[in-house]
């Protein structure tokens, strides 16, 4: 009993360690068992090496995912980006519907920690600032990262929906929106894209200009009017 207790320890150890050694001195169902935890090791580094994956992560104590919110139920910003959108829609609902489809569609995560700040060869700003957000974009992850703390002490509700603003406009950066010689754009040009759009619709007299001065504004600073207008055709 003692001999099989031994080396039934000496076996958990090898598999542990990696270590490779004949079986045959164990009973024929402990063999079975020694494989089988073998092959199972095996898969799933071989799963996890598939997809890359840093597994789960905690914040303060909460799952990451406890921090996601969604724009048109969990913020009050929301409200304030919607007025302004209803009135561009009396203009260009195209532009207004891209606009708000895209807020509703990216995953944001607002977390209680401060966020490096983004080079300025990407923002292209020519001084330090303070990071309110970071996109994530690529290969369709299509999330932001919101400095909470940031967020909540800018108070003002008109201020946290231009950050909404920003951060879709940046993902708006696409093929179906954007005139062809900026399809292929850098993260410079796309922050740049995401300020100059910001500022026009909170500029309070967006909602004053006729479609056509609303279509040249647009084209002045990338917009393709062709991918806007899709919407209207599908109306029609």
């Amino acid at each position: 009993m003692e001999l099989k207790k031994s080396l039934n320890a000496l076996m958990k150890l090898a598999l542990v360690a990696g270590i490779s050694f004949s079986i045959s001195s164990l009973s024929q169902a402990d063999a079975k068992k020694a494989v089988a935890v073998k092959s199972l090791n095996s898969k799933q580094g071989q799963l996890m090496g598939q997809m890359n994956s840093g597994g789960a992560n905690l914040l303060n104590g909460l799952m990451i995912e406890d921090y996601i919110k969604a724009p048109q139920f969990d913020l009050r910003a929301y409200d304030e980006i919607d007025l302004v959108l209803t009135k561009i829609a009396r203009i260009n609902p195209c532009y207004a519907d891209a606009i708000r489809s895209e807020i509703e569609k990216l995953t944001w995560y607002f977390i209680p920690t401060e966020l490096k700040e983004v080079s300025q060869s990407i923002t292209g700003l020519p001084f330090s600032s303070d990071q309110l957000a970071i996109p994530v974009l690529d290969n369709g992850i299509n999330e932001i990262w919101v400095d909470a703390n940031k967020y909540e002490a800018l108070g003002d509700l008109k201020q946290q929906a231009k950050l909404l603003a920003h951060e879709a406009f940046i993902g708006l950066g696409t093929p179906e929106y954007v005139r062809p010689k900026n399809r292929v754009k850098t993260a410079k040009w796309a922050t740049a894209f995401a300020r100059k759009n910001t500022g026009l619709i909170f500029s309070g007299h967006v909602e004053h200009l006729t479609k056509k001065e609303l279509t040249e504004k647009l084209q002045s600073i990338g917009w393709d009017v062709r991918g806007l207008s899709v919407c209207e055709r599908k109306g029609e």
